[in-house]
């Protein structure tokens, strides 16, 4: 026993001091050997010379602080993961951009896969420590822009037929293409469209603004708020190089331009709505390829709101643009055609027009429907439109005139 007693001290001592010169948890994250400040005599560690000092240490924990920033954020409501929107989860629907599991995927392969388990777009979805040994972003381009953009393009081509589901549109969220200047869809007529300098901010420009310090939680930082509550992130609109001459103390108000804006696209859905192109929810009324499709500009009309709407900064990111693409909507929807039929009410019979009203903008399909009174039958429509179908179906591209013929049933 006593022969063997040294041995198991010099096993123990061995593993002991393996034990000591192992890297702990922290150091195979950050992929760094701890240098030890050879003036401490006991040895302690000094954190500024560590990656995790920089994060972690005994005066900050900006760990926590950018958690609380994130708290207050559209990313850390668990909206996105859990809104049902049309009878369908948007987790499901949208997993690369509604879940930080998808989000992850799409950036690694750009493959969409189901997620079982989705959680918020959280701090791992930008950021990959365990991976990159540091706090860098997964990817070095405006991460914002993968998900923050529309997901289809403005019609296109000259009077196109273009079916329309009622979740047809650009996306929620248009605020890439918005701040670039692109994307609306631009009537010939109405060229060429302004943009404002905000469009050359480049792919910082995303967190120049909406990253900038506040020394609060609920704005800037990972919280992303230009606007809380009564609270405003001014700092980076006032600068010299930008609104310094003209200081900007209400983002969503300045010089009332976002105010005429909301004015504007709240005539344009009443147009929309009356020309029967869009619901009072802001949700498109379906039209199939086979019978009642909108046209170009009429969809074009459609896709602007949902694009100028889609976008969360009521005309901050591109004011001009926006301007341009709601007022050209507007201009082409006052731009009217009347339907008429001479012998709408006779002895004969009845016509029903389905929009009601006569008068329709470009690209309205109108359903005229004729019913015959006693002792009479449909036979044929004449005029500019000639058919022997009931109802039919008339295409508004110019002032109509048709009338409903009837015989006597003998």
């Amino acid at each position: 026993m006593k022969k063997l007693f040294p041995l198991i001290m010099i096993t123990v001592l061995s593993g002991l001091i393996i034990l000591v010169l192992m890297p702990g948890c922290d150091e195979l994250v950050t992929n760094e050997t701890y240098f030890y400040d050879t003036l401490r005599i006991d040895g302690t560690i000094h954190e500024a010379d560590t990656t995790c000092g920089i994060c972690h240490n005994d005066e900050t924990d900006s760990m926590t602080i950018a958690l609380r920033q994130w708290s207050f954020s559209g990313h850390g409501t668990g909206i996105l993961s859990d809104y049902d929107y049309l009878g369908q989860n948007t987790a499901a629907c949208g997993p690369e951009c509604h879940t930080k599991e998808g989000y992850i995927q799409y950036l690694a392969d750009s493959s969409i896969a189901t997620v079982y388990f989705p959680t918020e777009i959280g701090c791992m979805a930008c950021h990959s420590p365990h991976e990159n040994k540091d706090f860098s972003l997964r990817d070095q381009t405006n991460l914002c822009v993968f998900c923050h953009q529309q997901i289809i393009d403005p019609p296109s081509g000259v009077l196109t037929n273009i079916s329309i589901s009622d979740s047809w549109g650009p996306h929620f969220s248009t605020e890439y293409g918005m701040i670039r200047g692109i994307g609306g869809y631009e009537y010939a007529f109405a060229s060429p469209y302004n943009f404002s300098l905000h469009s050359n901010m480049g792919e910082n420009g995303c967190m120049t603004c909406h990253m900038d310090s506040a020394n609060v939680f609920t704005l800037g930082g990972h919280s992303l708020n230009i606007v809380y509550n009564s609270e405003q992130l001014t700092t980076s609109c006032n600068v010299a190089s930008c609104h310094g001459s003209d200081p900007i103390d209400d983002i969503y108000n300045h010089n009332v331009w976002q105010a005429e804006l909301a004015d504007s696209l709240a005539v344009l859905k009443d147009s929309l709505v009356a020309a029967n192109l869009l619901t009072i929810f802001d949700i498109p009324v379906v039209r199939s390829i086979s019978g009642d499709s909108l046209v170009t500009d009429s969809a074009g009309a459609l896709f602007n709101y949902l694009f100028v709407s889609g976008d969360s900064s009521y005309g901050v990111h591109n004011l001009p643009y926006a301007r341009d693409l709601v007022n050209s909507s507007l201009s082409f929807l006052s731009d009217r055609f009347t339907l008429t039929i001479p012998n709408a009410a006779g002895d004969s019979g009845t016509v029903t027009l389905n929009p009601t009203g006569g008068s329709y903008i470009r690209g309205t399909t109108v359903e005229v429907l004729a019913t015959s009174n006693a002792g009479f039958v449909f036979e044929t429509w004449n005029g500019d439109t000639i058919s022997t179908d009931n109802p039919i179906i008339i295409l508004m591209n110019s002032d109509i005139t048709i009338e409903a013929n009837y015989t006597a049933i003998p």
